[in-house]
């Protein structure tokens, strides 16, 4: 019996470790065909979204909030990783100022 238990509570701390991780990993947005990968997406305040360019061209991200204030984080180069952490609930749009057309919606709980 006590091997039996012995692997219940190595699974299941397994489990729990697993769980951790996945909790404290950030979410990834890619930029490919001058879109964004998703078009809406959802996370908890004080996550972390990389914003990826895979495209062979230069990207923007812009995060503007719902009154309309604009967080330029610049231009992005092909290849790259601008982190955005939202720390505030509330929704957001996340512009590309190069092609104005690559918008998405994020909301943030």
């Amino acid at each position: 019996m006590k091997s039996v238990n012995s692997v219940i509570i190595g699974v299941a701390s397994v489990l729990s470790f697993a769980a951790l991780a996945y909790a404290a990993s950030d979410v990834v947005v890619d930029q490919v065909g001058q879109k964004f990968s998703v078009p809406t997406l959802t996370v908890k305040a004080g996550k972390t979204v990389d914003f990826m360019n895979s495209d062979d061209v230069n990207h923007n991200i812009t995060i503007i909030d719902a009154n309309g204030n604009a967080d330029d984080r610049g231009i992005q180069k092909p290849n790259t990783t601008i982190p955005v952490t939202f720390d505030k609930a509330g929704d957001f749009v996340v512009r590309c100022s190069v092609h104005p057309r690559m918008k998405m919606q994020v909301k943030v709980e």
